[in-house]
């Protein structure tokens, strides 16, 4: 059985057009692909180009080193087993091997920009790994590879001729000194010979203007050969912008003709990245009453929570939802589950009232009411990226919602030490959400930074800063193991 996938949005700016080769490792999948796929392998591609940006995900969490110095990620992506990535296309064994390869990467592209067209929120996950993994796949192609695909483009680059460039000398010599600190006139002469340099509007490169890395002269801005790169991530930026909202407001007639085998396919294709599973551990006997005095181990979320709770003696549906499947997680038991809920709503609620409103919804989250599904505990990606708060709400994760008045407040309410504040909300405010969470973690639990898993799933938060969770105990047992390992070789 097989589906076409025949994507032709049209737009003015770009030329759309079948495409009969793959020729460069390097794309920005600007065509749309015209050919036939089989339905199984749709999803397959789909699900392996998730594995893969979700791999980089991972490592950026935990990492604030320059894309050009992380070495550790190009390894991510060279050993991935999910999308073969060579950029040398000699090192393809046939001529076959290279277009199925690169057809996987262009077709794979394509599938899940079409399952993450739907939310803002997805497109703009999906846009900022995306552009990740093009930037390191840039850094580590070949100088002819690069230059032949640049040349593809037909980007509004004006090349800068010699007699141009030296009438500029003096002032292009002053920023390659202060970008390489270099002081010494010959070398500097030297690294000013060696360069080439482009002209273009400088609104295309303002991140470039922003570093100071280009001259501005009649707004134009002189851009040196090896930061080109910012000009390609910039045009892909657009491009994957506009091209999924347009996606998203077309999606339903798109798939018209496919839509009962599409759709769900796609819809599990997003829900793989939101719905990251929990599974629970023994974390002992946890009783409704004990609740209040585990807060300080819940991540920052759930804080907010339970001193929402506290103090309005009420959660709309959103906060119900994710602080109650967060305590089901951590081992609270429906029957206490209930106990909580009650007793947190009697100021504003009799019994009969949480009885009608409250407990059939509770019972319903454990499972034991209607078609009887015994829901997980939400994800990090499902709270930042499913159903913000609006006015009212307390659901939603405080480091992607929360104004940054507001998160320094929620932070030094925590009793967090407040010399650590300003750089946790800086990394909330870089959209590092989940680092900035692993952050508060390293800190409350006095751990060395390599000891902390990154923070995925508010209970695996729990797990790792609560000294008694199942988690803690067997790395307590595994770490006393090793020592009397240690121990019996040294006495040997």
């Amino acid at each position: 059985m097989q589906t076409s996938v025949n994507y032709q949005p049209q737009y003015s700016q770009y030329e759309i057009k079948p495409i009969p080769v793959y020729p460069y490792s390097l794309n920005l999948y600007m065509n749309y692909p015209q050919e036939d796929i089989e339905i199984n392998e749709f999803e397959i591609f789909g699900l392996d180009r998730l594995k893969l940006l979700k791999e980089i995900e991972n490592h950026q969490i935990r990492s604030t080193v320059p894309l050009n110095e992380n070495t550790k990620l190009l390894d991510v992506i060279k050993n991935n087993t999910y999308i073969n990535l060579k950029e040398n296309s000699s090192t393809y064994s046939s001529v076959k091997e290279k277009y199925e390869e690169r057809r996987k990467d262009y077709l794979s592209h394509y599938i899940l920009k079409l399952a993450y067209c739907q939310t803002e929120d997805l497109r703009d996950w999906f846009i900022k790994q995306e552009c990740i993994l093009f930037q390191i796949r840039w850094n580590n192609s070949s100088k002819s590879e690069k230059q032949g695909f640049v040349q593809s483009l037909n980007l509004n680059l004006e090349n800068v001729s010699m007699k141009e460039k030296e009438k500029l000398r003096d002032k292009l010599e002053t920023l390659i000194s202060l970008k390489s600190n270099v002081k010494n006139g010959e070398e500097l002469s030297r690294l000013f010979s060696n360069k080439n340099y482009f002209k273009i509007n400088f609104e295309e490169v303002l991140d470039l203007v922003q570093s100071r890395s280009v001259l501005i002269k009649n707004g134009l801005a002189y851009v040196p050969d090896e930061e080109i790169i910012s000009v390609i991530i910039s045009k892909y930026k657009s491009f994957l912008t506009e091209s999924m909202e347009y996606l998203s407001s077309i999606y339903n007639k798109l798939l018209k003709e496919d839509n009962d085998r599409l759709d769900p396919i796609l819809k599990n294709i997003a829900n793989q990245y939101i719905d990251e599973g929990y599974t629970a551990g023994n974390n002992g006997v946890i009783n409704h009453q004990d609740i209040p005095n585990l807060t300080k181990y819940f991540p920052l979320c759930m804080q907010n929570l339970q001193k929402s709770l506290q103090m309005e003696s009420h959660l709309r549906h959103g906060g119900r939802m994710q602080y109650g499947l967060f305590l089901k997680g951590i081992g609270v038991s429906l029957e206490e589950s209930l106990l909580f809920w009650k007793k947190a709503f009697s100021k504003k609620f009799n019994d009969d009232q949480f009885q009608k409103g409250y407990a059939y919804n509770i019972r319903h989250s454990y499972g034991m009411e209607g078609k009887r599904t015994n829901y997980s505990p939400f994800s990090c990606s499902k709270i930042i990226m499913t159903n913000p708060p609006s006015t009212g709400d307390h659901h939603g994760c405080p480091f992607r919602h929360a104004s940054t008045t507001v998160l320094e407040k929620m932070l030094y309410q925590t009793g967090i030490n407040k010399n650590h504040v300003p750089e946790i909300c800086s990394l909330a405010k870089l959209g590092h959400y989940q680092l900035a969470c692993t952050k508060m973690l390293t800190i409350f639990t006095n751990a060395n930074e390599e000891e902390v898993e990154n923070v995925i799933h508010p209970n695996r938060y729990f797990d790792q800063s609560y000294p008694e969770s199942e988690y803690n105990k067997n790395k307590k047992q595994s770490s006393n193991t090793m020592d009397t390992q240690k121990t019996v070789s040294m006495e040997f």
